[in-house]
C-alpha cells in the first residue's frame, strides 16, 4: 500500500469518526481501538494509526498508557466546531 493511499484512508477515517462524534455514535469518554476502527472501515491499522494521531493532535482523542484511547470529553458542538476549523484550514492549504 502506498503512502498516499494510507493518507487517503486516514482522511476518510478522520472524516467518518468526526461525523460519528458529532452525531453521538462515538460518545465522550468511550474507549476505542485502532483495530476496531480499522475493522469498521475495512482498512489496515496503519491508516487508522495515522488518523488516531491526527485526531489526538486536534484534541478529539485522548491516549493514555495502559488505559488506551478514548473519545475526548467534548460536546457534539465542540466536535462540529473542530471539523469546521479543519475544513477552513484545508481549503486555505489547497
Amino acid at each position: 500500500m502506498e503512502i498516499t493511499e494510507n493518507c487517503d484512508f486516514a482522511e476518510m477515517i478522520i472524516s467518518q469518526m468526526i461525523k460519528m462524534m458529532s452525531e453521538g455514535a462515538l460518545t465522550p469518554g468511550e474507549q476505542i481501538s485502532l483495530r476496531m476502527m480499522a475493522q469498521i472501515f475495512g482498512v489496515s491499522t496503519q491508516p487508522a494509526s495515522i488518523a488516531f494521531k491526527m485526531l489526538e493532535s486536534e484534541g478529539l482523542l485522548v491516549t493514555k498508557k495502559r488505559s488506551g484511547t478514548r473519545i475526548a470529553l467534548l460536546t457534539p458542538e465542540d466536535v462540529w466546531d473542530s471539523m469546521q476549523l479543519r475544513l477552513a484550514v484545508e481549503e486555505k492549504a489547497v
